[in-house]
């Protein structure tokens, strides 16, 4: 008892510095994304050694640092993710990739201190997929090409039957031709 209270100052000193020495410093996922989408987790040990620092998806584990620079990703419907085959202390990056509606969801990052203590800080954030207008233009251009070679094909195949011919001019007039009524269905 008499250490205690002789030791009073330093030994609140010790607590405050213990409470304090492991914390994510800050946490970033996107509110929303389309294709891609760049997730980190940076966080101050203080001193203290790190254990490992694990990435979740809806409370499911996807991805971890260790404190040696080794990695390892777990599988997890709707997270694929691109990332350095080594960590660095301070910091754990990742690229989410193709993702879908799958891939929304809560992302939580977990930071452990080593022995003696392996105490742990957490946050969390909510990543909403988005349809990309990328995307659907994309699909419009597939359908479009896809229109313009079954034409080409329908306009060769009559120009061998009737023994036609037609030059380019005359053929980007057809398939405009083609287009507007096609499309006016």
């Amino acid at each position: 008892m008499v250490i205690v209270i002789w030791n009073w100052s330093v030994l609140l000193l010790v607590l405050w510095n213990d409470a304090e020495s492991l914390k994510i410093t800050s946490l970033y996922v996107p509110r929303g994304a389309t294709d891609d989408a760049y997730i980190d987790c940076r966080y101050d040990l203080e001193g203290e050694p790190l254990y490992d620092v694990k990435w979740y998806k809806d409370d499911m584990q996807f991805f971890r640092c260790m404190a040696d620079g080794s990695v390892h990703e777990f599988p997890v419907e709707g997270v694929y993710i691109n990332y350095s085959n080594h960590a660095t202390v301070g910091s754990c990056p990742i690229n989410l990739t193709r993702l879908s509606s799958s891939s929304a969801g809560k992302y939580k990052c977990e930071v452990s201190l080593d022995a003696p203590t392996f105490r742990t800080v957490s946050e969390t954030k909510i990543l909403r997929f988005m349809q990309s207008e990328r995307r659907t233009q994309v699909k419009n251009d597939i359908s479009s090409q896809n229109m313009k070679s079954v034409f080409r094909n329908q306009t060769d195949a009559f120009k061998a039957h009737s023994g036609v011919t037609t030059s380019k001019d005359s053929l980007s007039i057809h398939v405009v031709i083609f287009m507007l009524i096609f499309c006016s269905f």
